[in-house]
């Protein structure tokens, strides 16, 4: 079979009688790639010119079609079937409209609401003869807009203008119009030659409201501990372009830093299950510390503790030597005089902090005397452990050091015991990189400073401390939401341990803001320790330090007077006071303020939040970005080369532009080079290119424009000669333009 297309009917001839015809049209132009797909499945994804199949006996069939105005290219191909010869396929037909009158809309990107907006309709005449008479309207049948200039009428569905064309003549004409509504408005034009429609543009404008609401939040964190914190004139970023009155300003004061790393007293309650005595000692310990701390009156489980504590001192006691030392008989892993005893002096003090025993504050020192004789020259402890590496020194050393500095009331017994142990820290610090010794250390250094001996070098500390953290930030582990955050610690040595001394150095800094992604990560984890069968001095570290973070924030006692002053430009004009016991902590502030000064003394740890809100006039906004074209010399008869450049116009300090878009529309007859459009490809900041409306359209995606101008190469190739051309245009906008 075959098939013949003129500019209104295609005519199909087919080999056999009796046979069923029909054709397909495709919009748009065709790719030759997607031939083999017609011809193998018969798949047709167009219109069917007609729907019918007719029954031929000339072997020929013509089908008639009238394509809509704006449709510019089709594809159409003719198929027959037979129940002889089956499916046959013709090759597909490229139809071009070959419209003797062309009309083109030119709008602004965006208009505001009754704002007037110059509609710009050009008239193209593709002939090489005059046209005396053309017609051309602009419809408003959905009374979306106004015309003026009109003699007065506003609801006029259409406005007509009249002219003659020369031969390829290209004329402009404008019509002047004011929106009535938001959103989208579809603007219609047609031109009429002797009573037919010729040709047919559509586009859409994008109306904007004459004030848009802008929202913006102030977020300030303090931390007072029977002190005193002032913050002096925070600046509200109110621009003067904006609705008078139309200001809404709050303040609000929030008890807690953050809801990630919110505790309760249920949560830091152990199950109290039985395992040796030394984890029992502790276990029960930080019960009666949690039970205390939330004034949880389980009576109870405050018997089952005190039980459990006296029952696991009595067995720690038993294994006490003559010389002071411990000696654990279970077998577990390091074992050793010095690192048993470390472990057994641990419980023994964590258990009289509520026991309040003489005998027990005896044993402990003997067993410090003891330790105090295990500490080497160079000032590490457990010199008589044998072979050990430089980590394993430094643990022990940092964990002999913490028991010392925990007997507050005995520290002038053992000064020159803590200085040099502290010394062999200090100058070890530089071989440390796991973050578990990291931590340690870090951890040990700030009870340093809170348990003052008086030889020590604080700046050296705080050196030091500083220098762990950053080498812990360095290696911290963080959840793609950034609400949990952590460190991989050596295989010998738990995360769970490496976080939890991270975060005690964290929370001695009253860093609690940053420590509760931590927070949020140890409570996911099992920090009530299940029952294992090494025995080491980390028992608890995670529940302890998450209690030593509660007491900073959910059991601290929140008494606070603070005092928030609103001021405009004249000064002070409303002034507020908010308590501990008062009933609402959000303020409603005056509409005129600027700026807010607050100070808070007591104890608390929190935040305050400064909620703003205002509606700013569109219609006085100057210019978003500024745009410069400049055409190169090396332009010629078919390639027009332009550097474009773009830079931002911000209002203020605090406006920010992101994923700013430029869009090119090439002269008739232009279209974009690949090759240029590839280079742009690789700028760095180049988001994405996109063709559009058969490559004479080119959107260039950028991530952000700044005040400094952005420049770029783009070329123009001559793909069809024109006599009369239409202009090219430019447009930028940023996701903010509506």
């Amino acid at each position: 079979m075959s098939s013949v297309l003129d500019e209104r009917s295609i005519k199909v001839f087919t080999n056999g009688d009796a046979s069923r015809v029909g054709i397909a049209a495709y919009e748009g132009s065709l790719d030759a790639a997607q031939l083999n797909s017609i011809y193998s499945r018969a798949m047709f994804n167009g219109t069917v010119y007609p729907e019918f199949l007719l029954h031929t006996s000339n072997h020929q069939a013509t089908f008639h079609f009238n394509p809509p105005p704006h449709i510019n290219q089709m594809v159409v191909t003719a198929f027959v079937f037979s129940s002889n010869g089956g499916l046959g396929i013709a090759e597909p037909i490229q139809w071009q409209r070959q419209q003797d009158i062309e009309i083109y809309l030119h709008i602004p990107y965006s208009a505001r609401t009754l704002e007037p907006v110059t509609v710009d309709i050009y008239i193209v005449n593709n002939r090489a003869q005059k046209v005396d008479f053309v017609l051309v309207e602009l419809l408003n049948k959905a009374n979306e807009f106004s015309f003026l200039n009109n003699s007065g009428r506003t609801d006029a569905t259409k406005k007509t203008v009249y002219g003659r064309l020369q031969p390829n003549e290209v004329q402009r004409t404008e019509f002047l119009i004011r929106p009535k509504k938001l959103g989208s408005i579809t603007l219609k034009a047609n031109a009429y030659t002797e009573g037919s429609v010729i040709a047919r543009a559509e586009t859409i404008l994008r109306i904007v409201p004459e004030s848009v609401q802008r929202t913006g939040s102030i977020v300030r964190l303090f931390n007072v501990d029977n002190s005193m914190q002032q913050v002096e004139d925070v600046k509200i970023p109110i621009p003067r372009t904006i609705d008078t009155g139309s200001e809404k300003i709050t303040f609000s004061l929030n008890r807690e830093q953050t809801q990630i790393a919110s505790l309760t007293g249920s949560m830091l309650l152990d199950k109290l299950v039985q395992t040796d005595p030394f984890t029992m000692a502790m276990k029960a310990s930080l019960t009666l510390e949690v039970l205390s701390l939330a004034r949880l009156g389980w009576n109870e489980r405050k018997a089952l503790a005190e039980r459990m504590m006296n029952e696991s001192v009595t067995k720690v006691m038993s294994y006490g030597n003559a010389d002071g030392s411990f000696t654990i008989p279970d077998r577990h892993q390091p074992s050793s005089a010095c690192w048993d005893t470390v472990i057994a002096v641990q419980a023994l003090i964590s258990s009289n902090e509520h026991l309040g025993s003489d005998q027990l504050e005896a044993t402990i020192l003997n067993a410090l005397e003891w330790l105090k004789s295990r500490q080497a020259a160079d000032g590490h402890f457990c010199k008589d452990d044998g072979e050990q590496t430089e980590l394993e020194g430094i643990e022990k050393t940092a964990h002999v050091l913490l028991i010392f500095q925990h007997m507050a009331n005995h520290l002038w017994r053992f000064v020159s015991v803590i200085n040099s142990a502290r010394n062999y820290l200090l100058s070890s610090t530089s071989k440390l990189h796991e973050p578990y010794h990291l931590a340690l250390v870090g951890h040990v250094f700030q009870l340093s400073l809170q348990r003052a001996t008086g030889k020590e070098n604080r700046s050296m500390i705080n050196e030091k401390i500083n220098h762990i953290l950053a080498e812990l930030l360095a290696r911290k582990q963080r959840s793609s939401s950034g609400l949990k955050m952590w460190w991989n610690s050596a295989p010998s040595t738990p995360d769970l341990d490496a976080t939890a001394y991270a975060l005690m150095v964290m929370t001695s800094k009253q860093f609690l803001f940053d420590a509760a992604p931590i927070v949020n990560w140890i409570k996911g984890q099992p920090y009530r320790r299940a029952v294992s069968s090494t025995i080491t001095p980390n028992s608890h570290v995670a529940l302890r330090t998450l209690i030593d973070y509660a007491k900073q924030t959910t059991f601290q006692e929140k008494r606070y007077e603070a005092v928030i002053m609103a001021k405009d430009k004249s000064g002070v004009i409303s002034r507020h006071e908010l308590q501990h016991d008062s009933g609402s902590q959000v303020l409603v502030l005056p509409a005129t303020t600027r700026t807010v000064s607050f100070s808070i003394n007591g104890t608390i740890s929190g935040a305050y939040t400064i909620n703003y809100s205002y509606m700013e006039s569109v219609t006085s906004q100057v210019q978003k970005f500024d745009i410069d074209v400049l055409r190169y010399g090396t332009s010629n008869e078919d390639y027009t080369d332009w550097r474009v450049c773009i830079r931002f116009l911000p209002k203020g300090f605090y406006e920010k532009t992101h994923m700013v878009t430029c869009e090119i529309a090439f002269p008739t007859g232009y279209i974009a080079l690949d090759d240029s459009v590839d280079e742009l490809n690789q700028l760095d900041d180049v988001v994405a290119t996109v063709l559009k409306n058969d490559e004479t359209q080119l959107s260039i995606t950028f991530e952000e424009i700044g005040v400094q101008q952005k420049c770029f190469n783009v070329t123009g190739f001559r793909r069809n000669v024109e006599t009369r051309q239409l202009p090219g245009t430019i447009k930028v906008f940023d996701l903010s333009d509506s």
